[in-house]
């Protein structure tokens, strides 16, 4: 490949990344705040249980990790290979 076809993979990479890390956040802060409305939900109940909600990172937020990481890998891959052809 070309330099400048490495540099715009590399660039189409790290706006997947970036794109990617905000899935994930937002996927979590959703998780999180339905934990919290649950848990404030309870509260309102006169019998309580003491049990509360803790979020968890869902699973779409794994992935989402996941390939951010491969695509931010992949993308520096790519600008370092540019430098050097």
């Amino acid at each position: 490949m070309s330099p400048k076809n490495l540099q715009r993979t590399g660039l189409v990479c790290c706006v997947l990344c970036s794109a990617l890390l905000f899935v994930a956040y937002e996927r979590y802060e959703s998780n999180a705040k339905a934990a919290r409305a649950i848990n404030e939900l309870t509260q309102l109940f006169p019998i309580n249980t003491g049990v509360t909600v803790t979020p968890a990172m869902p699973t779409a937020s794994k992935y989402a990790l996941f390939f951010a990481v491969l695509s931010g890998v992949g993308g520096v891959a790519c600008f370092t290979a540019s430098r050097k052809s």
